[in-house]
């Protein structure tokens, strides 16, 4: 029920690794930036643990990039019309899980495409534009791939709520695999199987 894995890989890789930073680029592009020279630096001093124990390599993606993510309005998006049918206590669960999902799955290709290339497109918004698109091009020895990342600014603080690599949507694509799931189950099947899979994951 997971998106394929080398897109969203491709993701990651993008939201992280970019290349030499643009003068005068948008606060949502900056964050981007700064994000990803606290991530490095943490790779780096942390190589010998990381490689020693996975858990230490999940921390770290937990506490440098996690936070610029809003998951509740990312979990939102992706339940769709389940989310409104949804108690506040699935919401939660669901929100947890959701996270916890993307860190089990995808934190191993964050240290495995250090070396990726990334360039971005001038961000273009109007001033007090409260929705940005930040377009970026990552080339990792292959095909370049396209990366747009959605975010919104709120409070002074930008937050990323979806990406399209491709064309394809990140939250449109988990919004049908969890639909047809909870049509067949239920919502308390689905953080059921959510937790078993982050369960294993963990364990492993």
């Amino acid at each position: 029920m997971l998106i394929k894995r080398s897109l969203f890989q491709v993701f990651i890789i993008t939201c992280l690794f970019t290349g030499s930073a643009v003068a005068q680029s948008h606060p949502a592009q900056q964050l981007v930036e700064t994000t990803t020279t606290e991530l490095l630096s943490a790779f780096r001093s942390e190589k010998e643990a990381i490689e020693a124990d996975n858990a230490v390599l999940r921390q770290i993606v937990s506490e440098k990039i996690l936070p610029h993510f809003d998951f509740v309005r990312m979990s939102k998006l992706a339940l769709g019309k389940y989310w409104r049918r949804a108690t506040v206590s699935q919401r939660k669960a669901f929100a947890v899980q959701f996270r916890e999902l993307l860190v089990n799955t995808y934190a191993k290709a964050l240290y495995d495409f250090a070396d990726a290339k990334v360039s971005y497109k001038q961000v273009r918004a109007e001033e007090g534009d409260k929705h940005v698109s930040v377009i970026s091009e990552v080339d990792d020895g292959g095909e370049p791939v396209h990366v747009t990342y959605r975010l919104y600014e709120k409070g002074g603080a930008w937050k990323v709520f979806n990406i399209t690599i491709e064309g394809v949507s990140l939250i449109t694509n988990y919004r049908s695999t969890f639909s047809s799931f909870i049509g067949k189950k239920g919502i308390d099947a689905l953080v059921a199987d959510l937790e078993r899979r982050n369960r294993l994951a963990t364990a492993g």
